[in-house]
């Protein structure tokens, strides 16, 4: 959604799943992943160093969670702890299809004029005609 009409409770939520869901885990599991010298890893996205349009708080939140893995990598490495980030293109989830209803513009908006193109970016039209398998992505990540 643009950012002019997004509603920031929505973008609340985005950063408790993103981010600080990201916190909440490492701080749970930091005990075992010290004990085994574990390696954090994050899941990125390309939209932290190259933000799409109408996308700018799920941008944010990722470039949030790019600085946050460098924070804790600086953080964790006396312990022997690594932290991965994985910068991520697009992958073919059920994202789209778990949403409860696909993202539109309202009708006051300020991109009316432009509403087929802006809402083709905003449901992934472009993103997923390249994307990658998301069981090959999942086999990548775990193997490297």
């Amino acid at each position: 959604m643009p950012l002019l009409d997004s509603q920031v409770a929505v973008a609340k939520k985005m950063f408790d799943v993103n981010l600080f869901g990201l916190v909440a885990v490492t701080q749970a599991f930091a005990p075992l992943l010290i004990a085994s010298k574990g390696t954090i890893v994050n899941i990125g996205s390309i939209a932290e160093k190259f933000p799409l349009p109408w996308q700018g708080y799920y941008n944010a939140s990722k470039a949030a969670v790019n600085l946050l893995s460098d924070q804790l990598r600086i953080e964790l490495s006396p312990f022997n702890v690594k932290v991965v980030n994985v910068v991520t293109g697009s992958v073919l989830t059920k994202f789209m299809e778990n949403l409860a209803k696909p993202p539109r513009l309202p009708p006051n908006s300020l991109y009316s004029p432009a509403k087929q193109e802006v809402e083709d970016v905003m449901i992934g039209e472009l993103a997923f005609k390249n994307a990658m398998n998301v069981e090959i992505y999942a086999e990548e990540v775990a193997k490297n």
